[in-house]
C-alpha cells in the first residue's frame, strides 16, 4: 500500500513517449508542491564559465537559461519507509541551468537552499547535491528567502492565475526535464527521476524582489524573462549513475 501511488506514477509516460527507466527499481519518493519558476535568457558565454568542466550547456534557440525555482519539498522518503514530517517537508529554492549528456536533457543545480538545516544535512549527505541552510517561509501566494552567507533573496507576492492551456516548445523545454546531472572530481553523476506532465500557470506576480549573484551575474527581477507556476507533481527518483569519468 505505501507504494501503490507511487507505482501508478511509474506508469503515467504518455508525456514521455520514448522514456527508458534504469533497470533498477526507483528508491526515493517526493513532492514538489506549489512551485514557481523565474527564467533568465542569458548568453551562453555568460553561462559555459559556471558548469563544471564535463557538463556541456543545453541551448534554447542559440540561448542559455537559468531558472530560479522556490517551492516546498513534502512527503520525502525511501523506497520501503514511511515519511518523517520534521525532515520530509521543508521549503527549498534552487538555482539551476539546463544541460546535456548527449542523449538525455537535464538540469545542473548551482545552488539548492532548504529551510530547514537537518533536512539541507541529509539531502546533502545522501545526494551529493550542493544543499545549504537558509531561511525561507511560506504562506499562501508568497515566498520569503534571505541566505544568510551568500546574501541571496527573494520575496514574492503572487496568484497562481490562469491554466497555459497551449504550452510553447519553451514552456516545455524549461520544465519537462528528468535528469539531475551532478559533476563530482572526475566522475559526472545522473540521477533519473520521473514524475506527470506538468500542470503550469501564468502567475500573476503583485510584488517580487529577486537578487541572486552567481559569479559575475546578478540575477534580478528586472531582468526575468519567463514566469510559471504549478501546484506540483508527484516524483520517484532513481539513484545516481556514472554517466562519465
Amino acid at each position: 500500500m505505501l507504494n501503490t501511488q507511487a507505482n501508478r506514477i511509474r506508469e503515467m509516460v504518455e508525456h514521455r513517449p520514448q522514456v527508458q527507466f534504469p533497470g533498477n527499481e526507483w528508491q526515493w519518493y517526493q513532492e514538489w508542491d506549489q512551485v514557481l519558476f523565474f527564467h533568465w535568457q542569458l548568453d551562453p558565454a555568460e553561462v559555459t564559465p559556471l558548469l563544471p568542466p564535463k557538463l556541456r550547456l543545453d541551448l534554447f534557440e542559440g540561448r542559455a537559461w537559468i531558472s530560479l525555482v522556490p517551492f516546498t519539498m513534502m512527503q520525502v522518503r525511501p523506497r520501503l519507509l514511511p515519511p518523517l514530517s520534521f525532515v520530509s517537508d521543508f521549503h527549498e529554492v534552487n538555482l539551476r541551468t539546463y544541460v546535456t549528456n548527449g542523449p538525455n536533457k537535464g538540469v545542473y543545480f548551482f545552488s539548492l537552499e532548504a529551510g530547514n538545516a537537518f533536512s539541507a544535512y541529509i539531502s546533502r549527505r545522501f545526494s551529493g547535491l550542493p544543499y545549504e541552510r537558509s531561511a525561507i517561509s511560506r504562506e499562501a501566494g508568497q515566498y520569503d528567502v534571505q541566505n544568510p552567507r551568500t546574501g541571496n533573496h527573494l520575496r514574492v507576492r503572487y496568484t497562481p492565475g490562469e491554466a497555459v492551456k497551449h504550452k510553447t516548445e519553451l514552456d516545455k523545454w524549461l520544465t519537462e526535464r528528468y535528469y539531475l546531472m551532478l559533476q563530482k572530481g572526475d566522475k559526472v553523476f545522473e540521477f533519473h527521476v520521473h514524475h506527470p506532465e506538468w500542470a503550469l500557470q501564468e502567475p500573476g506576480v503583485q510584488e517580487v524582489d529577486i537578487s541572486y549573484k552567481l559569479g559575475n551575474l546578478h540575477l534580478t527581477h528586472k531582468t526575468v524573462a519567463r514566469t510559471h507556476y504549478s501546484p506540483g507533481v508527484k516524483v520517484i527518483a532513481w539513484p545516481q549513475e556514472i554517466i562519465h569519468v
